[in-house]
This record gives C-alpha cells, sequence and structure tokens, in this order.
C-alpha cells in the first residue's frame, strides 16, 4: 500500500504524532507499574513519616509491617487491598508494554514510509489502544470510589493516596482526552483504508483470473492450416487478418504471391511453399501464365491477380479469366471457368 491509498494528507503526520506520545507514555507508565509491584512485594523500605507513610497502608497493607488499621485513634475504612492493587499494577504493566511496542513498529512504518503493513500495524495499535484506554477509565473510576470514602471520613492525607493513582489512571486527563481523539481520527482512516485495499483487491482478482484463463486456454493460431485455402491466399484473409495479430504493412496488391500455401501467425500471415508441389515456383512456372493456369498440373490455382505478369490482373473488371475471385464475384461461391 503506497501513500496514494493514504486516505488523508494528515493521515501520516497525525499517525506519527499520535503513535510518538503513545511510545512515551507506554515507557513512563510501564515504570510506574513496574515500581508499584514492587512497592507491593515490600523491596522498598517504609516509612512512618507523611505521604510515604499512607502510601504504605494503602500499596502495602500489613504484608510489610505491623499496621494497626489506624491513624490518630481513627479506624480506616474499607478501602481496596494490597492484592486488588497488585492485580491493577499487573494489568497496568502488561498492557502498557503491549502499547509500547504496537506504537513503536507502527511508528516506525510511518516514519519509513514504506506502507506496506500500515493497515495491520494500525489494526493491532487500535486493539491495544482500545484496551489501554479501557482500563485507564476503570483505574480512574476505582481509586475514585476510594477516594471519595477517605475523603467522606476526614481523612484528608490518607486521600491523597487514592487521589494521585487516580490522576495517574487518567493519564493526568489530558492525555487520556488525547489518546481518545488520536484512537477515534485513525479508527476512521483505517476503515476508509480498508474499503479502498478491499476494491483493490478485487481489481487485481479480476485481472488475474483473466490472465489464468488466457494462460489456461491461449489462442492457438501459430501453426493453424486454413484447409479451405491450401491453392493460395484468399482475398478475405489476407484483406481481414484476425483480431488480435500485430499490425502488418500496408498492403501491396501488386506484391506477388510468394509461395501457395498459408498458415496465420501471430505477426499475420505467414506464406509457405506446399511441399507437393515439385519443379519450379508455381509463381514463375511459365504454364500457370493466362487463363489455363488452373489446368496446371503441378500446382493448384494460383489467383490471377497477384501475379505481376498477368496483364488482366484484377478479376473484378475482366469477365474472361478463368478463376475468378469468389469473394467478388456475388453469383457463384465457387470458382468457375467462363469459356
Amino acid at each position: 500500500m503506497d501513500m496514494a491509498a493514504s486516505p488523508s494528507p494528515l493521515f501520516r503526520p497525525v499517525g506519527i504524532i499520535a503513535t510518538g506520545v503513545s511510545v512515551v507514555q507506554g515507557v513512563l507508565w510501564s515504570v510506574a507499574a513496574l515500581i508499584a509491584i514492587l512497592a507491593n512485594v515490600c523491596v522498598f523500605p517504609s516509612s512512618i513519616n507523611g505521604f510515604q507513610f499512607f502510601f504504605a497502608i494503602y500499596v502495602q497493607g500489613d504484608k510489610c509491617f505491623n499496621a494497626t488499621g489506624t491513624i490518630g485513634g481513627i479506624i480506616l475504612p474499607e478501602t481496596m487491598t494490597s492484592t486488588e492493587f497488585l492485580i491493577w499494577a499487573i494489568l497496568f504493566l502488561i498492557l502498557n508494554l503491549a502499547w509500547l511496542l504496537a506504537s513503536s513498529f507502527l511508528l516506525a512504518d510511518l516514519i519509513q514510509n514504506t506502507m506496506k503493513h500500515t493497515l495491520i500495524l494500525l489494526y493491532v495499535w487500535i486493539g491495544v489502544t482500545t484496551l489501554v484506554s479501557s482500563l485507564d477509565l476503570a483505574a480512574t473510576i476505582r481509586f475514585g470510589i476510594d477516594y471519595g470514602i477517605l475523603n467522606t471520613e476526614y481523612l484528608f492525607p490518607y486521600s491523597a493516596v487514592p487521589a494521585t493513582l487516580m490522576s495517574l489512571s487518567a493519564r493526568g486527563f489530558v492525555l487520556f482526552v488525547f489518546n481518545i481523539a488520536a484512537l477515534a481520527y485513525l479508527s476512521m482512516q483505517a476503515y476508509q483504508l480498508h474499503q479502498k485495499s478491499a476494491k483493490t483487491r478485487r481489481r487485481l482478482s479480476r485481472q488475474t483470473s483473466f490472465e489464468s484463463f488466457f494462460k489456461e486456454y491461449p489462442y492457438q493460431t501459430s501453426q493453424r492450416h486454413i484447409n479451405g485455402f491450401e491453392a493460395s491466399p484468399s482475398s478475405w484473409t489476407l484483406q481481414s487478418p484476425m483480431v488480435g495479430t500485430s499490425p502488418r504493412e500496408p498492403w501491396n496488391f501488386d506484391k506477388p504471391v510468394r509461395s501457395v500455401s498459408q498458415t496465420v501467425g501471430d505477426s499475420g500471415i505467414e506464406v509457405h511453399r506446399d511441399p507437393r508441389i515439385t519443379g519450379p515456383d508455381a509463381r514463375n512456372s511459365p504454364r500457370i501464365v493466362g487463363p489455363n493456369a488452373h489446368n496446371s498440373p503441378r500446382s493448384v490455382s494460383v489467383n490471377p491477380r497477384y501475379d505481376p505478369r498477368n496483364v488482366a490482373a484484377d478479376t473484378r473488371q475482366d469477365p474472361r479469366i478463368a478463376i475468378a475471385n469468389p469473394r467478388h464475384n456475388p453469383r457463384s461461391a465457387k470458382p468457375r471457368v467462363q469459356i
């Protein structure tokens, strides 16, 4: 698929920008998800001061230290467990890595401007981006629920943790809107590319079917022999070549016939000498000159119209010629002798 088949001149620049931003997001959010997983399994040391303490309670639970479940004598409400948080972090890591790969391949194809596998890579990118955006929306809602619960209980410092995670899941809200807009635009472009490629495939299929038909049933005319015109080339054959043959030189009716047998070839009429004729060439034989040429046992009837030595070469104007051209004689379908 070349750029001539692209549905819009903005397709390539918009695609490069969208996939470039997707690559950056894939790297950053994959790293963030990996850090969240490591924090959940107690790789990083926990602190009892400030934001880290609230983050440890929300993310790690009681796996890394003995948490009492209270802050300043206030019992913490039921929020997301550390196991549930780990599942969300793993999903973010997997989908963002897949998004990073899909965006990288599509970006490389658009930059190289080859457009060979653009439609397939675009389908993959659209599918992965849809999954990532769906996960972002679901995680934003889930962390938003926890933020609402903690905010209602007047635990403002503790509610900062789910609020931060909600903003990260929504990608700052600006990138989330950008991803949705890019997804919608490239989806429409992919649909138009699919329609054009389908029309191209149908056209190529028709051309291939015609070519395969002619390859399977070739028109064999190179050695075809016309049995009804063994004596000499007929006027109809000489003046009306078969359809599909290559152009010939203009007809010269003063040019003599070189032999008495013919075959129809790809380049026109090919004249060959009849092996049954013995002796000199029928054209040069003195016995075939004149109205009694058809009585010569050494040759078959030669059309006197093509004999330069015959004075009355045009049989249509001389009724005395023994061999009349059937094509120009409406009263006879066969050569007749007039005495």
